[in-house]
């Protein structure tokens, strides 16, 4: 008799609450029978726990992580396999949502494993998070994935891992031998061993590939690439390396910017390089046949792109809109195809390649979605939509992608079958195809689980076989042998009967720490109000005028019926009271008061509780205040209205400071925007709120963190003898001047002058209780600030002092996940997530050579991050971006380009792009609302004072305020001069950051943090302001 499969588990108990969490999880799974033992950091002391060598070093490093952090680890020995789904279903109940931060930069958020199981007594192995790709061997002997900063090789018959590499690779490929991986990087590979993960050697590209006979590797380096105006690529500077791939030297140069292997691997065709305007005059190009061996051109043919058949003496070439058959020894023209009505051909990053599977069709693109298709046997030429175009072997049936799985008569272009899934593989017979479609599941308490599953259909007919669980199908040569990915493991299965053979990778991870979000990612969907919310519109009150040193009373109550000069909607809450006055358990709704300069509040109290009745107005809450002494005029004082912590908006009233107030009473109020509560909180949020009177602005502080479930806290008030913009007018410049230029070599001079701005900045606006508070705060936490001041860079605030702990002492942004958001009456709320559909980079001419580094990158996201899209042609007119930002469809608008101060406002620039500029001013009128209300998108306006904002007669102004006001998800800009080739660097690495899933505060931090490393004497990297939810998670719409 076969003995059960036995598993143990470690669990990670968050520091918050772990008895109670321990304890509900034995209520829904009893851990008694299983050893249960719960292990801190204080229990180790000098032991090494005793998973450390049973577990592959990425696991131990993370639990010892999640320890050092204040979490335990639940040990549970000898679980029966039987028993892992109900405790896999335990633990997300009990374990989730983890609100203490563990930083595991390397790690997106919603992989971070919170249980890991592994069969008892064996040493576990596999991936922390879900691998972005896999290659299987041609005889199904070797598997390689990659996640989480490794490349791992896989014995498949054995399950076990040969080598594990620390490259953080995109993708890999295994050579056709199946003796050397292939891992891919941005702008850079690496050639392993696959028998130990060697490294061969390293090039400086990601457009690499193997020779049919593995023996060597051909790469094209487009480090030389630049940017037109018109968005296209100047290849001229392209140079192609072939490499021994047993030895990693290089055997020959050339220059080419497209290479193709023959069938046997001797012979090289390359497209030598064409320019740009040499394709607009219509030139056609040239393509050389190169001999390796001796270096011996063999013939030359016009065109562009050649492919050579597999198993034919042919090559073709594109020749203008056509495609041209070459005898592949001779050199002679065999026969033209038929012209198509367009080619698109592009070569490097985000390219769109021509194919010529099977030498039976010609696949050339159009554009990133359609291609042009031949069928050599019949001439036929059809259009063909979709992507990731296969020709099934020996059938004459082509399958695209396009939403779906659709298979094509070859001949006719005529649809046969469809089928439901984003990937296709076929098997190298031609007889089963697979296709894919993975998803976030959303399982109880908000956790998320990568899954999906499956299809296994006949090719011919689109007949479904069968239906296995896993993501991303990959067939070995022989047809025979398949892999799924389920949760980071590879599973293998017979084609032919649908049985599991075997695992590769033994840890199973049963439960993972991101918090759900039912209306899907990037949804865009506003949460849903309660069925039990009422409708209560908030009523503020002062005296219309007061005398200096008279007390007087502000009220506040949320009423079920308006009053006259009070709101004119009503705002939906969840009562916080039934009908007897006992709590109902809904978030609490407070009232904060924010006095200017011109106030004191009486007391300690600035902050109250508001009830919520449900079937009569709420109770009225009263603040006493006073006017001091020598105030005088107009003056503001703010109402900020909290539910559960979260900041719905303000109520600003004026009050009038006078020698002979009057009996007048001031009814204001306002309708707060709904709280998206499907939304994670943030981990801490520093609200601050600045209030005007007589030409100065009192902020006042208050701060919650969600881990230690603090209320919100009143943290005191700084009062500044001039505006915050008047303040900061003269620090902006000197970090302009810092970020002109590379540091020179001063002994870190510069890098000190920056230094004590931010130390400055910390001892002017920060409140002694205020720096009591930051003080406790766990370094990266995400941290939101919560302003309606648009100044400070609080990015550049550093604390300081001989009491601070330990790495305290970063500035904000290096410690925190930091963002912010200005809110106003009329403002959205921050969201965290948004699905990204069309990408819009705005590149117009310029003197700025880095920007061509910056354009690559963004060229490249459709392949890096599909099926997003790059609409052509890329606007870089001030009317083509405002109609694109009109039209609704773009959710991402990137602008890199000059940033120029407006004559006679030195507060906010202007943007520099063709023909003109664009200006804040433009961001206005219903289409642009409509627009944008309709994208959200996010907007990065990477240019110098991008970020900075300025007075207007209706009060504060800028892009901050147009963009987030007009229903923007985020904006990122820079405060202050900077340096083209740093913020080229800076931008790639934020977009490396939001392709691998880091939330958007988090992928910022880590981008300052290369950028800093490039020059810390340099400004640039702490320039740029956030404003968005730290936690915006951004995914490509399916």
């Amino acid at each position: 008799m076969n003995r059960e499969v036995q598993y143990d588990v470690l669990a990670v108990l968050p520091p918050d609450e772990q008895r109670e969490r321990l304890r509900r999880l034995d209520q829904l799974h009893p851990i008694a029978g299983y050893e249960a033992e719960v292990v801190t950091i204080a229990d180790l002391r000098d032991d090494l726990p005793w998973w450390s060598d049973r577990l592959a070093a990425e696991f131990v490093a993370y639990l010892n992580f999640a320890l050092l952090h204040g979490a335990a680890v639940l040990t549970l020995r000898s679980v029966p396999e039987t028993d892992l789904a109900s405790l896999a279903g335990a633990c997300d109940a009990a374990l989730k949502p983890a609100e203490a931060p563990m930083d595991v930069p390397y790690l997106p958020l919603r992989e971070r494993p919170m249980a890991l199981a592994m069969p008892s007594g064996a040493y576990g192995d596999g991936h922390l998070d879900t691998p972005r790709d896999t290659a299987f061997s041609a005889d199904g002997g070797h598997a390689v994935t990659t996640a989480a900063g490794l490349v791992k090789i896989w014995d498949v018959a054995s399950g076990l891992c040969v080598a594990t590499v620390p490259i953080d690779a995109m993708r890999v490929r295994l050579s056709p031998d199946g003796a050397f991986v292939l891992a891919i990087q941005w702008q850079h590979s690496d050639v392993l061993e696959t028998a130990t993960g060697r490294r061969v050697t390293s090039v400086p590209s990601e457009d690499a590939r193997f020779s049919p006979d593995s023996r060597r590797l051909a790469v094209v380096d487009h480090r030389a690439d630049t940017w037109t105006p018109d968005g296209e690529i100047e290849h001229v500077g392209d140079v192609l390396r072939v490499y021994d791939t047993t030895t990693g030297a290089q055997a020959r140069e050339l220059a080419g910017c497209w290479a193709a292997f023959s069938p046997d691997g001797d012979v090289i065709a390359v497209e030598d390089p064409l320019s740009v305007a040499d394709k607009a005059a219509g030139e056609v190009g040239t393509c050389t046949f190169v001999a390796l061996a001796d270096g011996e051109v063999r013939f030359r043919a016009p065109g562009r792109a050649p492919m050579f058949a597999p198993d034919r003496h042919i090559v073709v070439t594109v020749v203008g809109t056509e495609v041209v058959l070459w005898d592949a020894e001779t050199g002679a023209r065999i026969r033209t195809l038929p012209a198509a009505e367009r080619v698109a051909l592009r070569h490097g990053y985000g390219a769109a390649p021509s194919r010529f599977p099977g030498g039976e069709m010609v696949f050339v693109p159009q554009d990133w979605s359609t291609y042009a298709a031949w069928h050599l046997s019949s001439g036929r030429h059809f259009t063909v939509e979709g992507s990731g175009l296969r020709l099934v072997p020996g059938r004459d049936i082509v399958v695209a992608v396009d939403r779906e799985v659709v298979g094509l008569d070859a001949r006719t272009g005529s649809e046969r079958y469809r089928l439901r899934g984003d990937d296709v593989q076929i098997a190298p017979a031609g007889d089963k195809l697979a296709t894919t479609r993975d998803a976030w599941v959303f399982r109880a308490n908000e956790s998320t689980m990568r899954t999906g599953s499956t299809t296994v259909a006949e090719a011919d007919t689109g007949a479904v076989l069968f239906d296995v669980p896993g993501i991303a199908p990959r067939f070995a040569d022989n047809g025979q042998l398949m892999t799924t990915q389920i949760d980071g493991r590879l599973h293998l299965w017979d084609t032919t009967t649908a049985a599991p053979i075997a695992q590769v990778g033994n840890v199973r991870v049963l439960s993972r720490a991101r918090r759900g979000e039912p209306g899907g990612m990037g949804s865009g969907e506003e949460a849903a109000v309660p069925a039990t919310a009422v409708a209560r519109y908030a009523d503020v009150v002062t005296p219309e005028a007061v005398r200096a040193g008279v007390p007087f009373a502000l009220t506040v109550q949320l009423r079920q019926s308006p009053v006259a000069g009070g709101t004119s909607a009503p705002v939906d809450f969840a009562p916080t009271r039934d009908k007897d006055s006992q709590p109902t358990g809904a978030a609490a709704v407070y009232a904060v008061v924010y006095p200017s300069a011109a106030f004191e509040v009486i007391g300690a109290r600035r902050r109250a509780e508001l009830t919520v009745y449900p079937d009569r107005d709420g109770d009225t809450v009263t603040f006493d205040l006073r006017a001091r002494p020598g105030a005088a005029g107009t003056n503001e004082i703010n109402v900020g209205f909290f539910v559960g912590g979260d900041l719905l908006g303000q109520v600003t009233t004026v009050v009038s400071v006078t020698a002979q107030p009057g009996p007048g009473a001031r009814h204001v109020g306002f309708r707060p925007r709904g709280i998206p509560q499907d939304d994670a909180a943030p981990d801490v949020i520093l609200t601050v709120n600045r209030a005007r009177a007589q030409g100065q602005d009192t902020l006042s502080y208050s701060l919650e963190w969600r881990a230690q479930n603090w209320p919100v806290i009143d943290a005191g008030q700084v009062v500044l003898n001039t505006s915050a913009g008047a303040l900061l007018a003269d620090i902006f410049t000197k970090l302009g001047d810092a970020s002109r230029s590379r540091s020179p070599d001063d002994g870190g001079h510069r890098e000190s002058r920056i230094r004590k701005m931010g130390e400055n900045l910390y001892y002017k606006l920060f409140t002694p209780h205020l720096k009591k508070l930051f003080k406790q705060l766990p370094t990266g936490s995400s941290l939101l600030v919560y302003s309606n001041e648009p100044w400070i860079p609080w990015e550049l605030v550093k604390p300081w002092g001989a009491d601070l702990p330990p790495g305290t002492d970063e500035y904000l942004c290096a410690r925190f996940d930091l963002s912010r958001w200005y809110y106003s009456d009329g403002g959205q709320l921050p969201r965290a997530r948004l699905q990204i559909g069309d990408i819009a980079p705005v590149i117009p001419t310029t003197n700025l050579l880095a920007v061509r580094t910056e354009a690559l990158c963004l060229e490249q996201l459709p392949n890096r991050w599909p099926p997003v899209r790059l609409p052509r042609p890329y606007p870089v007119r001030a009317d083509e971006v405002l109609s694109m930002m009109a039209a609704g469809r773009t959710n991402l608008f990137h602008f890199a380009t000059h940033g120029l101060l407006r004559p006679g406002d030195p507060t906010v620039a202007t943007i520099e792009l063709d023909r003109g500029t664009l200006s804040f001013d433009d961001i206005i009128g219903t289409d642009l609302e409509s627009g944008l209300l309709s994208a959200t998108p996010l907007v990065f306006l990477n240019a110098c004072h991008s970020g900075r904002q300025t007075v207007s007669v209706v009060g504060d102004d800028g892009w901050v305020q147009r963009f987030l006001t007009l229903g923007c998800r985020a904006f990122i800009g820079a405060n202050w001069l900077i340096d083209d080739e740093l913020a080229a660097k800076f931008a790639i690495a934020v977009y490396d950051g939001l392709v691998a899933g880091r939330p958007l505060a988090r992928a910022v931090r880590l981008a300052r943090a290369d950028v800093r490393q490039l020059d810390p004497g340099n400004a640039t990297w702490l320039a740029y302001a956030v404003y968005g939810h730290p936690g915006l998670t951004l995914s490509a719409k399916p």
